[in-house]
């Protein structure tokens, strides 16, 4: 039962890494692009696109007040990533402490000690992966999706 429990733990986390990396081709693709020479202010983002008929590319910074925080793409793509942390944190929370109860458990039987540290490592390994998705997420979107 307990191999039947880490089969399921370690494809959790094989399906949650592709999640994240289609998640993040799917944001760099979906948004605009920061270009290198910026003729906004301190308090604008420079996108390639055109906001409207006169050639406007710049975009407000601040919460609220510009055109990127009423963007739908904007919105979902937030919600997405408080989720993704949401689950995340309780999935790699579930999974040390599955792998610690394991650890505990295996009275020196070196097949389960050998099957807890994987499990501790791949939640650990998960938790780094997101962490670097979110920063290239964060990175890829004008301005940053945590504002």
């Amino acid at each position: 039962m307990l191999d039947h429990m880490s089969q399921k733990i370690n494809s959790f986390f094989k399906v949650f890494v592709a999640a994240s990396l289609l998640g993040t081709v799917l944001a760099s693709l979906a948004l605009p692009v920061v270009t290198a020479a910026s003729p906004c202010s301190d308090a604008q983002v420079y996108i390639s696109i055109p906001l409207d008929s006169s050639g406007n590319h710049c975009i407000n910074k601040n919460e609220g007040s510009g055109v990127i925080t009423s963007n739908p793409i904007y919105v979902w793509m937030l919600a997405i990533m408080k989720f993704l942390a949401a689950g995340v944190g309780i999935s790699v929370t579930a999974g040390i402490v599955y792998g610690g109860i394991l650890y505990s458990s295996s009275q020196g039987n070196p097949a389960q000690t050998k099957k807890a540290i994987s499990v501790i490592v791949s939640a650990v390994t998960g938790l780094i992966l997101f962490i670097m998705m979110s920063a290239i997420v964060n990175f890829i979107i004008p301005g940053g999706i945590f504002q």
